[in-house]
């Protein structure tokens, strides 16, 4: 749960959809809430619909390497996508991504995450960076990136075309 409209906050957390920050230095945010708490809740099915583009993919990782990498999703459904308000907030919107082999089939299938930082509505984009592990043994990979409602479903699951970026790993 969130702070009450108006109350003013210190807080070392990385978002805050709903505040007029006063003063800001790392690792603390001095803030005022604005409107009431949030409490997400499912997205409808329609929201499930996202653009995503390879920003920094590397094409080559050796065994068990982990890299960072960069993507940028747009919300291409009408609906808005909602940032949790908390560290770990119930259905917040987040960008993971999975490791298939060269037949399409998930070796991995949960490695890397990133939330979702500030509200995206419909036909805006936001940039992600995470990191990734490359798989434990070598062979041509895609790495698949997709959204994902956390304790609802992965976007591509509900019709919405993923990121697929081929990678060799040595």
């Amino acid at each position: 749960m969130g702070a009450p409209d108006g109350a003013a906050v210190i807080s070392t957390e990385d978002t805050c959809p709903r505040c007029e920050i006063i003063f800001q230095r790392w690792p603390y945010t001095v803030y005022i809430a604005k409107g009431p708490p949030r409490s997400l809740a499912p997205l409808p099915s329609a929201a499930f619909r996202a653009e995503i583009r390879a920003l920094d993919c590397p094409a080559h990782l050796r065994v068990s390497e982990p890299a960072t990498i960069r993507v940028a999703i747009r919300n291409v459904s009408p609906e808005n996508w909602p940032a949790r308000e908390r560290a770990v907030a119930l259905f917040q919107i987040n960008v993971g991504n999975h490791w298939l082999n060269s037949d399409g089939q998930i070796i991995v299938n949960d490695d890397g995450r990133a939330t979702l930082l500030r509200d995206l509505a419909a036909g805006q984009e936001q940039q992600f960076s995470f990191t990734i592990n490359a798989p434990k043994s070598p062979g041509q990979y895609l790495l698949e990136v997709d959204a994902l409602q956390e304790n609802v479903s992965w976007f591509g699951l509900k019709g919405s075309k993923t990121l697929r970026v081929p990678v060799s790993v040595e």
